[in-house]
């Protein structure tokens, strides 16, 4: 579980081992090529009130995920780098998958059809 959440929000440092390295191994990095992508981050799956935060806060906390997405959007704010969120929406057509799976009915269950 830890590797899909962590896989959704880019590389988050996981130890202090992972950070200790990153600190001493520059990046080379084509400015001009170079980005932050954050890839849905969701309420449902971020706020504790979400419909899904239960199925992942033991992995938000362990991770410090909140602290972690703020980092990164502060980092590339200082930087002048460009930030992409891909956020996502449900549509009339998601109500009527023929095989959901669980999360997505969870999900689904929650979701006004437009």
């Amino acid at each position: 579980m830890k590797k899909c959440i962590v896989s959704l929000l880019l590389l988050l440092p996981l130890s202090t081992s992972i950070s200790a390295f990153a600190e001493t191994t520059p990046l080379n990095l084509i400015k001009q090529r170079t980005a932050l992508v954050v890839t849905d981050p969701q309420n449902d799956f971020l706020e504790q009130k979400g419909v899904a935060y239960g199925l992942f806060a033991e992995n938000i906390k362990e991770l410090d995920m909140i602290t972690n997405i703020e980092k990164l959007l502060s980092t590339a704010k200082k930087h002048s780098m460009p930030v992409f969120i891909s956020p996502h929406a449900y549509f009339e057509h998601d109500h009527s998958w023929e095989n959901p799976g669980a999360l997505q009915k969870k999900l689904l269950a929650f979701t006004a059809v437009p």
